[in-house]
This record gives C-alpha cells, structure tokens and sequence, in this order.
C-alpha cells in the first residue's frame, strides 16, 4: 500500500466524524468511536464465518467445498461468481506431456474474439493465466478453474489460496513474527511487544476453559525453565568464548579496624555534631 493511498483512507474517515470546528479532544473521541465500532464489525463478521452452515451450492462441487471452510464469506461469494463465470470454449494445444495449453473463448465470440491462454502443468497442478489476475488480486481467474473442471482436478493447491482471505488469517501472527530475520528482529522494545500481544491473545482464548487455562498455565512454567536454562548456557559460553573466566563474589568480611557496633546513620552523626557545637 502506497503512503499516498494510506493518507487518502485516513482523511475519508476523519473528514466523517469531524468538522472543522471540532476541538481536539472531540477529534479523539470521535476516532476513538470509528474504532470501536470497527472493531465491532470484525468481531461480528469473524462470528458469522465460524457460525456460518456449508452453502448449498458448494455441496456437490469438491473445489467450492474446500474454499468454503476456508475463505471468509466476503472471499467465497467473489470466488463463486468468478467460479461460475466460465461460460467458455476450451480447446487443448499440442504441447509436452507434462505441461498443458489450453486457449478458452467465448462460446458466442460475435464481434469479440479475445482469446486467453492458461498452462497447466499436471505434475504438481500449477496453473498460469495470461490474464494475470492471480498476480494482480491473489484469487483464480475463471478461466484457470474452468480448466481445472475440464480436467477433472478437484482440489485448489495452497499456493493460490492466500492466508489473508482465509478464516485464520489473524492466527499466529506473532509466531511469524519471530521468524523474522535478526535485522528485522533485533530491537528488544519490538520483541517483548509482540510476545506480550500473542500471550494476550492466547490468554483470550483460553480464558474460558479450565483446561485450557491449565494447559496454558503449564506451558508457560515449562517455558520459563527453558529460557533459564538457555539464557544461563549461552551467558557461560559468552563468557569462555570471550576469555573472561567466571568471577565468583567474595565473603563479605569486614574489614580490620572497624568495630562490630551499628554504623550510625546520616541525622544520628548530625545530631551529635549539633552537641558537640
């Protein structure tokens, strides 16, 4: 997304909920509304999809029952019109034994005779369209699944099913956020962020199931022992690697000449000095 479209979407929705008389504290309050209610939305819809039945028309088709249980409602309506959209002439060109062309027309051209072209490789079922709208919009176009139907493939590999427009994309988002490289990772401020947040979000969770609760609870004991023990060994070995042997405190003694009494504190020693004055 470019700076310029992100600044756009953000004046469209301050330009809703202000004027230019408000003050800024009602700015705030006013934005701290849309939020809320935005967050609302996404709540209700993330319901809906988990509540949602099986749709009726995705009983008898294998490919739009497995995108079904996995796209959101929003993903799976845009890709059952692009589904059903393929109202195409398919003729297979002569090629490899393992790779496929095929050119789709419309079945009644008229004045428009565009062709496409969708190559299909039967070894692993990776499909390319010389429309480009998997490049585009990370979605299958009509004429790559109309040869999917011509062929008799039943299955979407998960290469053309991005995780955003799935049910779980949001699940495990800081997971991969450790994955990171050390560059990307290094700051100690953005680590402990994103480890609070996903403890947050499996505390959530969790939160109404006793087992569950005991099962995170348990974990989290374990892990404790583990990062103790891996940060001790890796401290140790700093230490031989850098030639700096592991110094031990000594026993505190005290020292010759200095009585076993209580040392006298900062106003006992000023009240004696004020008597003696």
């Amino acid at each position: 997304m470019l700076s310029t479209q992100r600044s756009e979407s953000t004046n469209n929705v301050c330009h809703s909920i202000t004027k230019a008389t408000s003050t800024l504290v009602d700015c705030f309050l006013q934005l701290e509304k849309m939020i809320m209610k935005a967050r609302e939305k996404v709540l209700e819809e993330d319901f809906k999809c988990k509540q949602a039945s099986l749709p009726v028309n995705a009983k008898n088709c294998p490919i739009l029952k497995q995108v079904s249980k996995i796209y959101t409602r929003v993903m799976y309506e845009k890709f059952y019109e692009e589904f059903k959209h393929g109202l195409y002439i398919v003729e297979e060109l002569p090629f490899s034994d393992h790779c496929k062309i095929f050119t789709l027309r419309w079945s009644d051209c008229g004045e428009n005779n565009k062709h496409w072209y969708v190559q299909l490789d039967c070894s692993n079922y990776d499909v390319s369209c010389s429309c480009k709208k998997f490049e585009t919009s990370g979605m299958l176009c009509c004429h790559a699944l109309k040869v999917y139907t011509h062929t008799n493939i039943t299955f979407i590999s998960d290469k053309y099913i991005p995780k955003r427009w799935t049910l779980d994309a949001r699940k495990d988002t800081y997971l991969h956020l450790g994955s990171c490289s050390c560059q990307e990772f290094s700051s100690t401020v953005s680590f402990r962020n994103n480890v609070s947040r996903f403890s947050y979000d499996v505390a959530v969770r969790a939160e109404k199931c006793n087992e569950a609760r005991n099962y995170v609870m348990d974990a989290l004991r374990e892990i404790s022992t583990h990062v103790d023990a891996i940060t001790e060994a890796d401290c140790n070995l700093e230490n031989v690697s850098m030639g700096k042997p592991t110094v031990i405190d000594p026993p505190k003694l005290r020292p010759k000449g200095v009585s076993n009494a209580r040392l006298k504190s900062f106003w006992e020693k000023k009240g004696t000095l004020f008597k003696s004055l």
